[in-house]
């Protein structure tokens, strides 16, 4: 059978999903209509891409170990209970906080759903993933009790340079790849969320953790809601991370 991907398609009352089989395009389904407009002598593998999509939207099927589930800083909390030494304890600890303060922002958000702490590898985890209207951006907590300073791009901690934003940068890059092999075509975003003592400078990806909401609000995407909410559904699935 072949695999089936799908790419998202929005110009202001339209909305489709192009349909690619074994890399060629066997047509679309108009999101309005629900109606399917195949190529020639593609009817039958669109009626079966259509089925392959309205499966992986069901959103109420039970998933084992569904992550939709899994609480914020979930592998932070697995790292402090295996730290002894204190002053590591009160940086891992600080971490959890700023985790669990930006999924209490994300909670109150409406027209998102987020995921948090999911593994990209036994070691490491993207803080959270938001599915919805900015699209799909991957998220990046930074707690610190010092003074942030962005300007031009560059972060600044209690006057320090932090080289903070490639690695959000990489996580949203290999997001997407596992995406896109999964069959989801889908840009990622990404920003830095920083809790700070204070924040000054602008930018439109390092945000205080205050002005999340807000940042969020201000993404516009052209991708299709239905690409956005297949890849929720598949990046719930423990499988797409191992």
């Amino acid at each position: 059978m072949s695999a089936f991907a799908f790419r998202g398609w929005s110009k202001g009352a339209a909305s489709r999903i192009y349909v690619e089989s074994d890399g060629r395009t066997i047509g679309h389904i108009d999101l309005v209509t629900g109606d399917l407009h195949p190529t020639s002598g593609h009817a039958e593998q669109l009626r079966a891409a259509s089925g392959t999509l309205v499966e992986r939207l069901d959103a109420r099927r039970h998933i084992p170990g569904d992550l939709a589930l899994r609480p914020p800083a979930f592998m932070l909390k697995q790292l402090l209970a295996r730290t002894r030494t204190p002053d590591r304890r009160a940086r891992v600890q600080a971490g959890i906080e700023g985790e669990e303060r930006t999924a209490r922002v994300l909670a109150r958000l409406a027209g998102v759903r987020p995921l948090h702490s999911l593994p990209l590898s036994p070691d490491h985890d993207v803080d959270h993933i938001v599915c919805g209207s900015p699209g799909v951006v991957v998220l990046n907590t930074k707690t610190t009790v010092f003074d942030c300073t962005v300007d031009d791009g560059v972060i600044r901690v209690g006057g320090h340079r932090q080289d903070w934003l490639p690695k959000a940068r990489n996580d949203a890059d290999a997001l997407e790849s596992m995406l896109r092999r999964s069959g989801v075509s889908v840009p990622v975003g990404y920003m830095l969320v920083v809790w700070a003592k204070t924040f000054a400078g602008s930018s439109p990806i390092v945000i205080p953790g205050t002005g999340l909401g807000t940042a969020l609000s201000e993404l516009n995407t052209d991708v299709s809601p239905a690409v956005v909410d297949v890849a929720y559904e598949v990046m719930r699935h423990p499988d797409f991370w191992a």
